[in-house]
């Protein structure tokens, strides 16, 4: 339901761009305004230009025109509508990037850095047997190992899911 009025009040907007800027109901109806925002909407999914920037802009143009409005009119309001319904997502986007950037520099690389350290790695030594281990800490001081028995199944797949191809070894010096 919240997908369909976020679409619709799209569409909306697109119609009182075109009303505002001269383009009147004799000129192109609801319906044909309509008929070519939908249109517009499946060409700009087509991945040729990011945000179908400048398909969509032809594409509501040449429909606009095509069912009856002045041309200088349609292309005020469609420039007008794509501004309105690109440029505040972009803004509130690039703010709301730099806030996060700006409270959370650097807690992103140390939560790779913590999930790396207790990804299970299979120690090559023990693969016959079946166990992996875990390093509790990478600390000089503290580094606890953890064995636990594996089945075979789970042994491979912990083998391949070991990130960067880095073994316990390497990661422990």
């Amino acid at each position: 339901m919240a997908t369909l009025a976020g679409q619709l009040s799209v569409f909306v907007l697109f119609l009182v761009s075109l009303r505002v800027l001269g383009v009147s109901a004799g000129e192109v109806s609801a319906v044909e305004a309509f008929a070519a925002w939908s249109l517009t909407r499946l060409l700009g999914s087509l991945p040729i230009t990011p945000g179908g920037l400048g398909v969509v802009e032809v594409g509501l143009t040449t429909a606009l025109v095509g069912f009856g409005g002045a041309n200088a009119e349609v292309v005020a309001a469609v420039l007008v509508y794509r501004f309105l319904s690109i440029v505040p997502t972009l803004v509130l986007g690039l703010i709301a990037g730099a806030m996060w950037r700006r409270f959370h520099a650097g807690s992103a690389s140390a939560d790779v850095v913590a999930w790396a350290a207790n990804v299970p790695r299979c120690d090559s030594s023990r693969q016959r047997a079946s166990r992996c281990w875990f390093a509790q800490s990478k600390t000089s001081a503290d580094r606890a190992v953890v064995r636990r028995p594996r089945h075979r199944r789970a042994h491979a797949l912990e083998q391949a899911c070991t990130p960067f191809g880095v073994s316990e070894r390497e990661a422990a010096v």
